[in-house]
């Protein structure tokens, strides 16, 4: 949020109109933050207090970037993707992130337990498959499906559990290879434990131009 609010003190901020919010009495030049998305948090932290009301202002404000850090979602000045699959992670995040403020709408309630239930059934899957910690499923998960690695989430489950996903072997105009020989190769040359903890989950090969290589055709590994 740039500058950090130390805290709502009226000797460093002033209060709005309405009597009730708080704000940078000034703004540093070098904060890049929007004042519209500074005016939201003041608005949210209003809002939190209606739920929270055993909260001071400033512990609101607080509560709002802890658990800010703890899922790794803002809830104001950052766009999330509207992609399907990255939205099962940025949605189930800032749902629960209002589940904790006590700011969940029945509807919301039962959106959020679906995709915990969507979710944890896939975790339980790969844990008892692989063996792997729940917590780093989740967060290999998250990353798989935020940053396109996986299409979905049961191809996600499926890096997780058989290895990466390899394609376009056999459609490049270098000499083809079938996929399954690679993905034959890599279970002969690493073990299940390795290629989990070197996190590829898809190994692609195309023949696109790249305007920094002489040489147009490479090699793309993604990593989870």
């Amino acid at each position: 949020m740039g500058e950090k609010l130390e805290s709502f003190d009226p000797t460093k901020h002033r209060i709005l109109e309405d009597e009730k919010s708080w704000v940078n009495k000034e703004v540093p030049k070098w904060d890049m933050e929007p004042r519209e998305v500074k005016d939201q948090y003041n608005g949210f932290v209003d809002k939190v207090r209606t739920t929270n009301p055993d909260l001071s202002f400033q512990q609101a404000y607080d509560r709002i970037l802890e658990l800010e850090k703890k899922y790794d979602h803002r809830f104001f000045g950052v766009t999330y993707s509207d992609d399907p699959n990255r939205k099962l992670v940025f949605e189930r995040k800032r749902l629960s992130q209002l589940d904790e403020l006590n700011l969940l709408t029945e509807e919301e309630k039962q959106t959020l337990e679906e995709l915990r239930a969507e979710f944890a059934k896939v975790i339980n899957e790969v844990a008892e498959a692989a063996g792997d910690d729940p917590v780093e499923i989740q967060k290999n998960l998250d990353t798989a499906l935020a940053h396109n690695v996986a299409k979905d989430l049961l191809e996600a489950k499926e890096i997780m559990i058989n290895g990466p996903i390899v394609e376009g072997f056999e459609e490049t105009q270098d000499a083809r290879i079938p996929n399954a020989s690679i993905r034959e190769f890599l279970k002969a040359a690493f073990t299940p434990e390795a290629l989990r903890k070197a996190r590829i989950g898809r190994i692609e090969k195309d023949d696109k131009y790249s305007p920094r290589k002489t040489n147009p055709r490479h090699l793309d590994a993604n990593l989870i």
